[in-house]
């Protein structure tokens, strides 16, 4: 390519002024197809990440899920609760219609339970949403990169043809000269210049694209241990005080009943 181009320079003519015009403004827009599929690329890149860093707000549904999901299994926390029971709870706890703190703590274990569920689908949804973000990202990031790699071909022609052109330009006469530092190297730097920025701009874009696609998995899996784990371990600690009380109420019934065997036993003898 960058052999091509310098023989077409040569090629013209001292007094051929539409060819000089014509090679002077393909160098003025030297790479510049390149660069307009990057900036549309990097507009695409940008429109998910704009999109996700907006749902990061304090209302983003996957933040706001796990700390309901906190505040709620806070409420009812088997290990926060104190189950123990006064004389006078115990005796009207007997009476009709007055259950005990167990009973009222698996009532409101039923109705937050209900919460419980209603944000664990909600979990469901808000990482489904990550994973589609994460889908959109990687695909755009590697529309990116594909473009970045023309872009560096690009930019290593045009500095292979500013390298030749140096030394080349001082074997010429005074107005060959000035036309090509003028007309060709002027412009040609410009768009270096111009192909450079745009190959950072990009880089910054694919690595923006990294850290959130990462830090998206990272919360997926979190997610995933959340529904796996913690509504698993609630359900368990529900169900483990309920049969220690049950436990308990055998326990108590058993220990009565030996001590009246005990005491007839003794009052027989």
């Amino acid at each position: 390519k960058v052999t091509s181009l310098l023989e077409r320079l040569r090629s013209i003519g001292d007094r051929d002024v539409e060819a000089r015009n014509q090679f002077s403004n393909e160098i003025k827009s030297f790479g510049a197809d390149v660069r307009k599929q990057v900036a549309a690329q990097s507009d695409l890149l940008n429109a998910p990440v704009n999109q996700i860093m907006d749902d990061s707000s304090d209302k983003g549904t996957v933040a706001m899920s796990l700390l309901s999901l906190r505040q709620q299994v806070e409420k009812i926390n088997p290990n926060e609760f104190d189950f123990s029971e006064s004389w006078l709870r115990r005796f009207l706890g007997k009476l009709p219609g007055v259950g005990s703190k167990l009973e009222a703590w698996w009532a409101q274990y039923q109705t937050v339970g209900a919460v419980i569920n209603d944000i664990l689908e909600s979990l469901e949804k808000g990482k489904n949403v990550l994973e589609k973000d994460n889908v959109t990202l990687k695909a755009d990031r590697d529309r990116m990169i594909q473009h970045t790699y023309s872009l560096q071909d690009q930019l290593q022609i045009a500095m292979l043809v500013d390298k030749e052109l140096v030394p080349w330009a001082e074997t010429l006469s005074s107005a060959q000269k000035s036309y090509i530092l003028e007309e060709v190297l002027y412009y040609l730097r410009q768009e270096i210049e111009d192909m450079q920025l745009s190959l950072g701009a990009a880089n910054q874009s694919i690595l923006v694209s990294d850290i959130i696609r990462r830090g998206n998995e990272e919360l997926v899996r979190s997610t995933d241990r959340t529904l796996n784990v913690s509504s698993k371990a609630l359900a368990t600690a529900a169900a483990l005080e309920v049969a220690l009380s049950h436990q308990k109420k055998q326990l108590e019934a058993v220990t009565a009943t030996r001590e009246m065997t005990a005491e007839l036993m003794r009052g027989t003898a």
